[in-house]
């Protein structure tokens, strides 16, 4: 027969989307084999018959908007994509203020670390510090 594997609830609301965006319909049902369904009462059925191996999941417009939204959240600069103890060497590179502030920013909206801001936040310190001695001794 097909494949067993169970699909995920995020797998699903892929797999629903495109048949959310060609129809009017507000929500769906899928059963983790990855079938869809209008109506409840038909993944509930579909779901009998295949026993214990599937459970039926709703998914709604709002659904694959949340997910749209959390895709879109990853971060894009390679720096961020690291682990932080990867960061700690890395951050030594960054010599502007402006793509600090850029890193910074990018992390608030994405992962949040709070060690990766604070170690931005140092390497602006030790920017901003240099900066303010090579331009204090040229007066």
């Amino acid at each position: 027969m097909g494949q067993n594997k169970s699909k995920s609830k995020k797998e699903l609301i892929i797999i629903a989307a495109a048949v959310l965006a060609k129809n009017s319909i507000k929500k769906l049902y899928a059963t983790t084999d990855g079938q869809l369904f209008v109506d409840k009462n038909r993944a509930e059925l579909h779901k009998r018959n295949l026993g214990d191996k599937v459970s039926v999941v709703k998914i709604t417009r709002d659904d694959v908007e949340t997910a749209k939204k959390e895709e879109v959240k990853q971060p894009s600069s390679e720096f961020l994509k690291l682990g932080v103890s990867r960061q700690k060497d890395a951050v030594k590179k960054i010599e502007t203020k402006v793509e600090i502030d850029d890193l910074i920013t990018e992390e608030e909206d994405t992962q949040k670390r709070s060690s990766t801001i604070k170690l931005l936040q140092t390497q602006l310190q030790v920017i901003t510090t240099s900066n303010t001695q090579n331009t204090g001794g040229d007066e």
